[in-house]
């Protein structure tokens, strides 16, 4: 037998009896078909948790450092044939007994490897959270998917730090941030977006409030409080609650993006109410959704006001900029926004839209 193999407590070594370990790269040479013959990176192995098999999982690499997308990529260790044919499998597998070897070996480059293992914890992670929220956090399966996941990035991690037997030593990842950081469509942690909407009403004294948008766990860190009122007993599930009170050393980011996000969203709202009164003009609705678009004007400009923030052109009107004229019975008020005439409001008397454009320019 010139396997050259021993197992001893889930442990296979080499031909030169170095240990095999999930990430690293090996060649087989002397196999039967000569397809098997080539480099490989060790995909997984006996021992891990995320895997239940007795012998090694391979997947194809160039010498380059370039993971196969070939359909026949994947291939086990000892080696097995699968053919159809019972000769050519029986002798295949006698052949490869005989005289198949595995050797450690290396690549130019391990990125694609590192990336690998990083994809397959992410998976597991996202799996995890989806199983939460069917199961409930403590479940056995949540805890083996997140186990995975601890696995693949130790593995990514042991590669990273290892120096290979070529010299080539696979670059060090950025240390970590923990520090939360509020942009208007969320938080950034860790360089990664967890999408929320800021809640127009402050708590407890002016405390910043965020509503997630995913079920997805939102990590604790210090100076921010994550509350879920989740029941799986009971089939209920919610989005994460962040709160930044007063006397987090984050609030005053989380202060600005607020404001920032409020103006955004009043934004979107007036646009999306002018298509509407677009479409209700001249029917029995035009009125209710004229009072809604002046509300919504007078909102977004509050905000502004608030902010400090210079208006674009268009979003604050001046007295010069403002047009009254009759038209059919009725007064038109508009104005000019970017060298464009735009029609704002439409009234029963001359006064109602005088009174509408001091309103505006005030």
């Amino acid at each position: 037998m010139k396997y050259n193999t021993e197992k001893q407590e889930n442990r296979i070594t080499d031909c030169n009896g170095c240990e095999i370990r999930p990430g690293d790269v090996v060649r087989i040479s002397g196999a039967y078909f000569k397809n098997d013959n080539g480099l490989y990176f060790v995909e997984n192995a006996p021992g891990r948790a995320s895997w239940r098999g007795s012998d090694l999982s391979l997947k194809k690499i160039s010498k380059a450092g370039k993971i196969s997308a070939a359909k026949y990529s994947l291939t086990f260790w000892p080696l097995k044939c699968f053919v159809s044919s019972w000769e050519k499998r029986t002798a295949g597998n006698a052949w490869n007994a005989e005289h198949a070897e595995i050797e450690l070996a290396s690549v130019a480059d391990v990125s694609e490897i590192v990336a690998y293992f990083r994809e397959k914890a992410e998976s597991s992670r996202e799996q995890a959270d989806r199983e939460a929220r069917d199961f409930g956090r403590d479940s056995e399966n949540v805890a083996a998917l997140r186990r995975y996941a601890e696995e693949y990035e130790a593995t990514a991690a042991r590669i990273i730090s290892e120096k290979l037997p070529n010299g080539y030593t696979a670059p060090q990842p950025e240390p970590a941030d923990d520090v939360p950081h509020f942009v208007q469509n969320g938080i950034k942690i860790n360089g990664k977006l967890y999408s929320g909407r800021y809640s127009e009403y402050e708590r407890d004294g002016g405390a910043v409030v965020i509503h997630m948008r995913d079920y997805e766990d939102t990590p604790a860190v210090k100076g921010i409080e994550v509350t879920n009122n989740s029941d799986s007993m009971t089939d209920y599930f919610e989005r994460d609650t962040v709160t930044v009170r007063p006397d987090s050393p984050y609030y005053a980011e989380a202060v600005k993006a607020r404001a920032a996000a409020l103006i955004r969203y009043a934004k979107n709202a007036v646009k999306h109410t002018e298509g509407i009164f677009e479409k209700k003009k001249g029917t029995s609705c035009e009125n209710f959704y004229k009072k809604e678009l002046d509300d919504r004007r007078e909102r977004l400009e509050r905000l502004l006001k608030q902010s400090g923030e210079p208006a674009k052109s268009g979003e604050r009107v001046t007295v010069s900029a403002l047009f009254i004229a009759k038209a059919g019975g009725r007064f038109t008020v508009s104005r000019i926004s970017g060298g464009e005439l735009l029609r704002v409001g439409a009234f029963d008397s001359l006064r109602s839209a005088q009174e509408f454009a001091e309103r505006v320019n005030n």
